[in-house]
C-alpha cells in the first residue's frame, strides 16, 4: 500500500493547474426530471434529493414531474435537454 502511494503521490502535482481553469458547477438551476407522476414514490425520494442537492451546490434544483407513455416521454424529455457542458 505505501508502495502504491509513493507512486501515485508525485502525480499528484500535475492536477494543481487545472484547479484555477476549472468552471463552477452548477452555474444555473438544474432540473431533475421525474417520469412519473407527482405524489408517487419515485417523487417522494427526488424531492428531499433535490433539497439536499439546493442546499450542497447553492443553486435551485427543480423537479419536473413528466408522467406517460411508459415512462417514455419523461426520457425523451431528459435525453432532448439542452446540454449543461458536462460529459458522462
Amino acid at each position: 500500500m505505501l508502495r502504491a502511494l509513493l507512486l501515485v503521490l508525485p502525480w499528484g502535482g500535475f492536477a494543481v493547474p487545472a484547479l484555477g481553469q476549472a468552471q463552477s458547477f452548477p452555474s444555473r438551476a438544474v432540473r431533475i426530471v421525474v417520469p412519473y407522476p407527482a405524489g408517487g414514490p419515485v417523487d417522494t425520494l427526488a424531492r428531499p434529493v433535490a433539497r439536499e442537492l439546493s442546499l450542497l451546490w447553492g443553486q435551485q434544483v427543480l423537479i419536473e414531474n413528466v408522467p406517460g407513455g411508459d415512462t417514455s416521454i419523461g426520457a425523451s424529455r431528459a435525453a432532448t435537454a439542452a446540454p449543461d457542458g458536462l460529459r458522462c
